[in-house]
């Protein structure tokens, strides 16, 4: 018998408080972490998808609704860095269509995005990786192939995981800001410049010894900067 269009579309109709988040995470691994299993392209290992199927039911089990979020959250999290720093197009591109789909039924903090990702203010760890990811995105979108190339070779010289200190992470964003500035990446810079990560305005006076405001457009920026030349 042939498999059903959805097999999973009866969550759907139960009346548990989390229902779509379970919804999207059972259709996530059915479609997308299963299928790069066959076409040889895992970068997740089969031991840790069990292990935290294994603590997702026990949730479950315990009505435990809002933690089920939270750890969904990172397991995202998770597969994109890995996917981002293993990046293949294809694939890359599909795993960003189902974090809009995430973001859609996540809680605010839960959503993966430049806004929300990280904040020291937040109930429960987060992690810079999520911003990290967003800047990935925006880099391959906006960026040519070389740039590409140069900015995740800095994401890959980086053995990050959820566990990883923030000084870590930001070392990254540190990088990765010098090379946007070294070689006018107007929209990078502009992204860097509105973070509350970390102190834009700190690194331009160590660099160019310039004080500036900290939101300066990228424009505006490198015209001061063109003036020391």
């Amino acid at each position: 018998m042939d498999e059903p269009t959805d097999p999973f579309k009866d969550v759907l109709n139960t009346t548990l408080p989390d229902k779509e988040i379970e919804y999207f995470w059972l259709n996530f691994k059915h479609t997308f972490i299963n299928n790069i299993k066959l076409k040889n392209y895992q970068i997740i290992d089969s031991d840790l998808l069990d292990e935290w199927s294994k603590n997702l039911n026990q949730l479950k089990t315990e009505k435990k609704y809002n933690q089920i979020e939270n750890e969904i959250y990172h397991y995202l999290i998770i597969i994109a860095w890995k996917h981002l720093i293993n990046y293949n197009k294809y694939y890359y591109s599909i795993l960003m269509t189902n974090i809009k789909r995430w973001n859609r039924i996540a809680s605010p903090e839960n959503q993966i995005n430049v806004s929300t990702s990280w904040s020291p203010n937040t109930s429960h760890t987060k992690s810079l990786i999520g911003y990290l990811i967003e800047v990935g995105n925006l880099i391959l979108k906006k960026s040519d192939k070389p740039v590409c190339s140069d900015i995740l070779s800095i994401f890959t010289s980086y053995d990050l995981d959820l566990d990883s200190s923030y000084k870590d992470q930001l070392s990254i964003l540190d990088e990765i800001l010098i090379y946007s500035l070294n070689n006018k990446l107007h929209t990078l810079v502009d992204l860097f410049s509105s973070s509350k990560i970390f102190k834009f305005s700190d690194i331009i006076k160590k660099k160019y010894n310039l004080d500036i405001h900290k939101e300066i457009k990228a424009n505006k920026l490198f015209k001061l900067i063109d003036k020391l030349e």
